[in-house]
């Protein structure tokens, strides 16, 4: 159980992070590609794994899930924030959490987990899918929700919608399938090699065709960001081992216990205000949560 705290944990870190870079000025982009390069270094250095990495001698297959893992964080980020300049944040927030169904879907009929999953766990999913949708409505924001100019626009959600599951898809089937369990640590190192690559070559060709300009807060902005996002993703592999690698239970607990801590750390912290939506989406949050555990 502590591997699934500690994934909730680092997780929430990560939000609460981009909060902290706007009091800052901090540029989420560059932070972003810094934190997966950040991401690598620790990878590389965490628990000995520059010596497991010695001792490979070929590219095994769960190496090559944990690249093509690593290559969709880059592009699901940047769909992410191009919802939130195109149509709004709320829609953006909704399509990239409830996301969560595509993993839950391939964890039941792929990866044999409906046997664990209960009637009681699937109506704390579907609470869970309600309290994420009210906990991220905001009322101010119903004036920024635009018509998108452009045809293409409309799918955006739906992009948002497919990576964000498909990166938890990934990651399941890599720990089920491939992984083993003395590499656990070294799938987050190869996942983040690729992201750090790809994001590598975006902050080039910006420096060069862009002419933008690297700063030094934003370097910190992505070391604050890295170790947490390395850990975030190994204490979730381990989360999955310990739950027979039920992911249809562990993508909504983690889920839901990021929204209700986020949530918690906002009104407290950064004197966020709640509205009559949100206030019933935390109460859907906790049912859900109860109902999840108790089957």
């Amino acid at each position: 159980m502590y591997n699934l705290l500690f994934a909730v944990l680092f997780t929430s870190w990560l939000l609460i992070s981009f909060r902290v870079f706007d009091l800052f000025k901090i540029d989420h982009l560059q932070a972003i590609i810094f934190n997966y390069q950040v991401c690598m270094v620790t990878g590389f250095f965490f628990y000995h794994n520059y010596e497991k990495i010695a001792e490979l001698h070929r590219l095994e297959t769960w190496i090559l899930w944990a690249l093509g893992t690593g290559l969709c964080f880059l592009p699901t980020f940047y769909l992410m924030a191009y919802t939130v300049k195109k149509i709004s944040v709320t829609v953006s927030t909704i399509a990239s959490k409830i996301s969560l169904i595509i993993p839950v879907s391939i964890s039941v009929l792929y990866l044999n987990s409906a046997s664990s999953f209960s009637l009681v766990n699937s109506i704390g999913l579907l609470l869970g899918f309600a309290a994420i949708v009210m906990t991220s409505m905001r009322k101010e924001e119903k004036s920024e929700i635009t018509m998108p100019k452009s045809k293409f626009a409309y799918f955006l959600p739906l992009l948002v919608f497919l990576g964000g599951g498909l990166v938890d898809v990934l990651v399941n089937i890599s720990n089920y399938k491939f992984l083993p369990v003395d590499k656990s640590s070294l799938f987050p190192f190869f996942a983040f090699s690729a992201s750090a690559f790809t994001g590598t070559v975006v902050l080039l060709y910006r420096m060069i065709f862009l002419k933008e300009r690297l700063q030094f807060r934003n370097f910190i902005g992505g070391v604050i960001l890295g170790i947490p996002n390395y850990l975030s993703i190994y204490f979730l592999l381990r989360a999955l081992r310990d739950f027979d690698n039920n992911g249809a239970l562990i993508f909504p607990v983690l889920n839901i216990c990021v929204i209700l801590l986020n949530s918690l750390v906002a009104i407290i912290f950064f004197k966020e205000r709640t509205n009559s939506y949100n206030l019933i989406g935390l109460a859907l949050a906790l049912c859900s949560l109860v109902f999840m555990m108790a089957g």
